[in-house]
């Protein structure tokens, strides 16, 4: 048998192994290796000719003459392109989003990823060939209204919600109350009512900071201690955060230091209190 036709067979048994004709430059069989790149240089040659016979050889088995990494980023797309078609053919609800799954792969994900590139010009061959299995991007983005939507679900869904927590998660996606349609408004009002029985408050809570020193002493002399604010049927809630971020920010504890004893100075300290 000659040289290159060993050779070739090596490649094979390789392929068969590994599922691949890209031999890793770190392999063991550093012959084999070498090989495999002489054949591609030499089919790129400007001068040299490879045999024909190798040529058609190669081909025949399925060998990639081009460059090894863009072969594995276009199987990579091949296989995500797949995966979306199988998911339109299911009717499968398609979600623009990190936390959407199909199938126990990150599509959504995926599909992000790809906006963005294409947001600076790049990828945009594999944006049209999304759009070519049917996928509408402008119909599958994770808009206000779609985290809305999930966030009434999981609220209904919540056993004694804490009114504060579930403000702050509702009003960190919504900028103005003007920019949402009327149904997400009642949707929010209505499971706002039903849970908290009182209409949600849209805008600041507060029109300026608030003072609550004299709440707080008021609590320590009742309480026989500064900390924690321990709360009954979700009061005293606001005592509760104001108090907590006085505590873990030394910069707020001293715009109120001036305001306590020096005994009572010695107990906040002893409470984990930066003062």
């Amino acid at each position: 048998m000659q040289k290159w036709d060993y050779m070739f067979e090596r490649l094979k048994a390789y392929k068969e192994e590994f599922g691949t004709f890209t031999v890793k430059r770190d392999y063991a069989d550093h012959v084999l290796h070498a090989w495999y790149i002489k054949q591609k240089l030499l089919y790129k040659h400007p001068e040299l000719k490879m045999p024909q016979e190798h040529i058609d050889k190669l081909t025949a088995v399925g060998f990639y003459f081009g460059d090894g990494h863009k072969l594995r980023e276009e199987l990579i797309v091949q296989e995500w392109l797949e995966l979306l078609k199988d998911a339109i053919a299911n009717n499968e609800k398609i979600v623009q989003n990190q936390s959407y799954t199909y199938k126990g792969k990150k599509l959504g994900t995926w599909l992000i990823g790809i906006s963005q590139a294409n947001k600076k010009g790049k990828k945009l061959d594999i944006r049209k060939r999304i759009e070519e299995t049917g996928f509408d991007y402008a119909n599958t983005s994770r808009t206000v209204e779609n985290v809305i939507a999930r966030l009434i679900e999981d609220l209904y869904k919540a056993e004694n919600p804490n009114k504060l927590d579930w403000r702050t998660r509702f009003f960190k996606h919504i900028k103005k109350k003007e920019k949402l349609d009327d149904k997400t408004i009642k949707d929010i009002e209505f499971a706002w009512e039903f849970h908290f029985h009182e209409k949600p408050v849209w805008g600041k809570m507060h029109p300026g900071t608030v003072d609550r020193t004299a709440e707080w002493k008021a609590y320590r002399k009742s309480e026989g201690r500064w900390f924690p604010i321990t709360l009954t049927n979700g009061e005293p809630i606001k005592l509760h955060h104001w108090v907590k971020r006085k505590r873990e920010s030394p910069r707020q504890m001293n715009r109120i230091k001036g305001k306590f004893t020096e005994h009572e100075l010695n107990e906040l300290k002893e409470a984990g209190f930066p003062v």
